[in-house]
């Protein structure tokens, strides 16, 4: 998230280094703010330190010099049936690093505060629990379009087939949001919120304000004209922006036969949609968690059993104090389990 900080050992092992004469150790250095990190937590798990370690020696080390070291996740963008992947140069979406690795760093992190229970109670937990799990769904929506594509090219063109491998790429847009839901740093209505609070009651600034906060994190310009180079994802912006999007995209793709596609008519139609969504103005809001992260965190594993392997951890390995959501009544705040394929 190009100046907002997000990725706060990055800021902090650079301005570290500035005022060091000699390279940092960064082994050293990773463990180290692993305790500041959490500071508070009588007994930081060990599994928090090899989650860090995993993340120092790929996420953080990037050795791909012709490629962004923070690329642009495919979901972001403007759907498109080719010239998404591993692009270059404007909005780069070449990944520098095996994707199972973060899911590796998210299990021992999950495992981490399945031992070490305060740890939830950690606001700077709850924050790197929530962006690990966005970047593992981000990650696996790559395979999942690949997917479509490929039944979209098949010369068996098979509606049926695009409409499920379709929806599963709504779904799993639907579990990111409702992933980010979880915590106030990570919601649309809080850019929006603050946006408008610098109108000071003045209601024609408020709206000015607010069109142009939406403006900024979408097409930034009239028509488009550097779209989606401030993109986030947050709570809101997924699933009233990037879910519609994509759903434009999928049903384009039911009702078109692959010699009939054109991307001119699918932009219009996507940049129609975006105009609109500029001037969909809701005001100020209540800015709260939407749900509790530890039952979220069970859901989705449930529903996506293949992106975490074996690490699935099912509500009746618990007990009914620890997960009350997990027991009676319970209902999904996602959806129906679904899965790859």
């Amino acid at each position: 998230m190009e100046s907002q900080e997000g990725n706060e050992i990055v800021y902090d092992l650079l301005l570290d280094q500035a005022w060091s004469e000699i390279p940092i150790n960064t082994t050293q250095y990773f463990e180290d703010w692993v305790i500041v990190r959490y500071a508070g937590t009588q007994n930081v798990p060990q599994q928090l330190f090899n989650a860090w370690e995993i993340l120092r020696w790929s996420v953080y080390n990037n050795t791909n010099l012709t490629s962004s070291s923070v690329p642009k996740s495919i979901l972001e963008l403007e759907p498109s049936k080719c010239g998404l992947l591993n692009r270059g140069g404007h909005h780069p979406t070449t990944i520098n690093y095996d994707p199972g690795v973060v899911v590796q760093a998210w299990e021992l992190t999950y495992e981490a505060a399945l031992s070490e229970k305060s740890l939830w109670d950690n606001p700077a937990f709850n924050y790197d629990m929530i962006f690990l799990t966005r970047q593992v769904l981000a990650n696996a929506f790559i395979p999942q379009y690949e997917l479509l594509i490929s039944l979209y090219n098949n010369e068996n063109y098979s509606i049926p087939a695009i409409m499920s491998a379709g929806q599963q790429l709504i779904d799993m847009l639907l579990s990111l949001d409702t992933v980010l839901g979880t915590s106030e740093c990570f919601q649309l209505a809080q850019w929006v919120n603050q946006a408008v609070s610098w109108a000071h009651g003045n209601s024609t600034l408020a709206v000015y304000y607010e069109y142009n906060a939406r403006n900024q994190i979408t097409l930034w310009g009239p028509n488009g004209e550097i779209s989606d180079y401030a993109s986030k994802q947050w709570a809101g912006l997924i699933s009233s922006y990037y879910v519609p999007r994509w759903q434009i995209f999928v049903d384009y793709l039911q009702s078109t036969y692959p010699d009939a596609y054109d991307s001119a008519i699918l932009h219009q139609r996507m940049l129609t949609f975006e105009s609109d969504w500029q001037q969909t103005l809701e005001g100020q809001r209540n800015v709260t968690a939407v749900a509790d992260l530890r039952h979220v965190l069970l859901d989705v594993q449930r529903q996506w059993p293949q992106i975490w392997r074996g690490s699935t951890r099912y509500p009746d390995a618990h007990t009914s104090a620890e997960y009350p959501l997990y027991h009676g009544d319970f209902q999904s705040p996602i959806g129906p389990t679904q899965s790859f394929g």
